[in-house]
């Protein structure tokens, strides 16, 4: 099965999805206005990604999420995985894109 039809399985009969860019779907509407946000995210990141921004704010590390990602993907061998608020992935790409399960990640 195809990863357009696999997404039919889990979203709302009432939604439709749609190819953003390769291995990419949205269930929003195709808006091709540029959002405020979308300015801010660089940045945004920039400030999340740093050990003394989550150390103040969340008393955590960056390790901290990256090991607990690992945890949960590799609690199964096989099977979807969904990453429900995963943000701009800023922590896990890099082992999601190792991973041979099918992940569904949304924000």
């Amino acid at each position: 099965m195809d990863a357009l039809n696999e997404l039919k399985e889990v979203i709302a009969e009432n939604r439709a999805a749609r190819l953003v860019e390769d291995d990419i779907y949205s269930v929003l509407p195709d808006a091709s206005r540029i959002h405020h946000y979308d300015r801010r995210a660089t940045v945004y990141d920039l400030v999340v990604s740093t050990r003394l921004y989550n150390f103040v704010m969340w008393g955590s590390s960056p390790f901290d999420y990256i090991a607990f990602a690992r945890q949960a993907l590799t609690s199964r061998s096989d099977g979807r995985f969904l990453d429900a608020g995963c943000g701009s992935l800023l922590f896990t790409a890099p082992i999601y894109v190792c991973s041979n399960r099918h992940i569904i990640a949304f924000d």
